[in-house]
């Protein structure tokens, strides 16, 4: 049997069983052209220390090999076989893609580690086609002013998030499903004009994962007219400055949101949190990075596969474990797409929202705002909203209408603004995630 190998452009025989060091597999190698080693690296010596981690195939997702082991110093590694029939690993610069850099995103660093795996036709993986498992930085150009942990803040909600991770550096962290396995996102703030993101995962899946996190951060959202007119309203001016440099999240999927959203409903945010923290543990899959545990937001097919009683587990009641199905059923047929929204106006996808059961004006709107973007809007009927406006304004007397309309098109910034407000208050504020490992 042979294998393809990718990066040569030829077929290779695999390593025999058991086979612990080939010929050429010694340190005096070019480390531009490492040999094919059996599966199972190990030893020290193994890989170059300025080099990431080997990395191993585990349920779809990519794990760092642990460097000590029962390999043979500077050789290939013993360790467990069957993991992968083929690894070869090589340090070349990437090719330049036809479409050339986004304007919002270049690479600023072209050496990345390809990982050619080719699944083991014994292993419970199956006959998956073999993917480019690359790591590169990337530079993402971000509307100014920007803070990276003032809109990871608001994304996430509380610290004890497990799915968008702020790490005590100050670097967001997240798992992201796609078509071939996990992937691991990490962004930085380099400056105030930018963000340097480290994507670890299939090479072919970069540039949709690159796009979707400059989304998710808002990275391309300009809210000067909400800053303009929050300074002009004394109560709120001096929270406007504190926390200049957010921008509107959005959740990666609309799924995403609903579960967020629905969860919710009429809870505290510690209760609420806490729900989706069960769900997330008992349906996500999780992948190692840099010794932390990441959890990509489970599926819907995931969730909506189980057991009434296994979600009700978690926390969420039986009226909102129907209302997920039914929305899960609703974006399965195509008629929730984000593609068909995108055409309606806020107003409109509202109205087609509130058909679902249990979604009803409160829950329209923070959709339309954590799932689509959409800043005119916001949740009037929150019941939090009183509370966290007297958190803000103090003894002064607000008319909500009347700041709504103060604060348009761009209303909906005060959500999050009333949102930090009380993250603040609970020293929340760019809080480092907690625990490292769960």
């Amino acid at each position: 049997m042979f294998v393809r190998d990718r990066l040569a452009g030829r077929f290779v025989r695999p390593p025999l069983p058991g086979l612990r060091r080939r010929a050429g597999c010694d340190r005096g190698r070019a480390a531009t052209a490492w040999p094919l080693c059996p599966a199972g690296w190990g030893g020290r010596g193994a890989h170059r220390p300025d080099v990431p981690a080997p990395v191993r195939l585990s349920d779809g997702g990519l794990v760092p090999r642990p460097s000590g082991g029962g390999g043979e110093p500077g050789g290939c590694g013993g360790g467990a076989r069957g993991d992968l029939a083929l690894t070869r690993v090589s340090f070349t610069k990437a090719p330049p893609t036809s479409a050339g850099p986004s304007p919002a995103a270049a690479r600023t660093e072209s050496q990345t580690v390809r990982i050619v795996i080719a699944d083991d036709p014994g292993s419970s993986l199956g006959q998956k086609t073999p993917a480019v498992v690359s790591r590169a930085r990337y530079g993402s150009a971000v509307v100014a002013p920007y803070r990276l942990d003032l809109t990871v803040s608001v994304l996430r909600r509380l610290s004890s998030n497990v799915v968008d991770v702020l790490s005590p550096e100050g670097h967001y962290l997240r798992a992201i499903e796609g078509p071939t396995g996990l992937a691991t996102v990490r962004v930085e703030q380099t400056d105030p004009g930018s963000l340097r993101v480290t994507i670890t995962g299939d090479a072919a899946e970069h540039r949709p994962i690159l796009a979707l996190i400059g989304r998710m951060l808002g990275t391309d959202r300009d809210v000067t007219p909400f800053e303009r007119a929050a300074a002009t309203l004394p109560w709120l001016g001096p929270l406007a400055a504190r926390m200049l440099g957010v921008k509107p999240p959005r959740y990666a999927s609309l799924w995403e949101t609903f579960v967020n959203v629905v969860a919710f409903q009429q809870l505290s945010l510690p209760a609420a949190t806490a729900i989706v923290r069960r769900l997330i543990l008992a349906f996500g899959r999780s992948i190692e990075s840099d010794g932390r545990s990441l959890f990509a937001f489970p599926s819907a097919q995931t969730v909506l596969a189980a057991e009434d009683g296994a979600l009700r587990a978690t926390g969420l009641s039986a009226n909102k474990v129907a209302t997920l199905r039914q929305a899960g059923e609703a974006l399965a047929s195509g008629g929730l797409s984000e593609a068909r929204l995108e055409q309606l106006s806020s107003a409109e996808v509202a109205t087609l929202l509130q058909q679902i059961k249990g979604i009803g004006p409160w829950t329209a709107a923070v959709i339309l705002l954590r799932g689509l973007g959409r800043l005119d809007v916001f949740p009037l009927d929150d019941t939090s909203v009183a509370r966290n406006l007297a958190l803000v304004a103090g003894s002064t007397r607000l008319d909500v209408t009347e700041v709504l309309e103060a604060l348009r098109p761009q209303q909906g910034m005060l959500y999050y603004h009333l949102l930090l407000a009380r993250l603040e208050a609970r020293g929340e504020v760019g809080r480092a995630s907690y625990p490292r490992s769960i």
